[in-house]
């Protein structure tokens, strides 16, 4: 399920009708991950669903140029907001009018990019030498807590599976 979560569009692009609550929320890259990524060098960074700019804004912000590219205007809204420059479009058709970076981001959200048209597309974008970076935020929960948070996620937004894709460290992994 998780692999064809990019097959969910209806999920992939709701975030953009919470986007100040999500730019609120969601957590910022550790500083030691962002040195890490600093010290690659690169002259030029794309990020891959940049969202509000949480990466980007990091990596602008250590002197890095830094483009995001993001499916939703009302979350590019926010990063351009931050001083980061957006281009709207689904990365898999976005058009990099010949340009290429040394360094690919994507921060919590490559599961909503189609995986074959998206490798193509970084091919074609990544300069040789170049590095891509794909990581996500995530929470382990034991129980009982897991299903107390489970139990409110049902019965606030009881359209979308909360089930899935979630790691678990015990219990039933529905």
């Amino acid at each position: 399920m998780a692999d064809e979560l990019f097959r969910d569009r209806g999920r992939a692009e709701s975030f953009g009708s919470i986007a100040e609550v999500y730019d609120r929320l969601r957590p910022a890259p550790a500083p030691a991950f962002v040195d890490e990524l600093v010290a690659l060098a690169p002259e030029t960074v794309l990020d891959v669903g940049c969202g509000t700019g949480k990466v980007a804004r990091d990596l602008s912000a250590r002197g890095l140029e830094v483009l995001g590219v993001e499916l939703d205007e009302r979350m590019a809204a926010i990063a351009r907001g931050h001083g980061i420059e957006v281009e709207l479009g689904a990365f898999e058709d976005w058009d990099p009018r010949g340009r290429t970076f040394d360094l690919i981001t994507c921060g919590d959200a490559w599961h909503w990019i189609d995986p074959e048209r998206g490798w193509r597309k970084i091919g074609a974008v990544l300069r040789p030498g170049g590095t891509v970076v794909r990581f996500w935020n995530h929470n382990e929960i034991d129980e009982p807590v897991r299903s107390a948070l489970l139990s409110v996620h049902e019965r606030v937004l009881p359209e979308i599976d909360h089930r899935s894709p979630v790691r678990h460290t015990t219990g039933d992994p529905r």
